[in-house]
C-alpha cells in the first residue's frame, strides 16, 4: 500500500502523475498482479498493489504536489 496527501491545488497534477507514469511504471514488471488506485475527500491517494513477489514501491512523488507522505506498508495475505 502507498498513501499520499495531495497539496489541495496539486491534488489532479498528483492523481496524474499517479496514473500516468507511476502505475505505469509498475505494469512493466511481471510480478505485479493486480493495481489500484483510490482517492478520498481530504485528498489522499491510496495505491494498492498485489504482487506474485519482489513488491516494488512507487517512485517518489512531485514534491510540489504533495503536502504529506508517501506512506508505504507491504502486507501479507492471512489464510482463513
Amino acid at each position: 500500500m502507498w498513501e499520499v496527501v495531495a497539496h489541495p491545488e496539486g491534488f489532479a497534477d498528483l492523481l496524474s502523475w499517479v496514473c500516468e507514469v507511476a502505475v505505469v511504471e509498475l505494469q512493466g514488471d511481471l510480478s505485479l498482479i493486480d493495481v489500484q488506485v483510490y482517492t478520498s475527500p481530504e485528498q489522499r491517494i491510496v495505491v494498492i498493489t498485489k504482487w506474485r513477489a519482489n513488491p516494488r514501491l512507487l517512485s517518489d512523488p512531485p514534491r510540489h504536489t504533495v503536502r504529506a507522505g508517501p506512506f508505504f506498508a507491504d502486507f501479507s495475505p492471512v489464510d482463513l
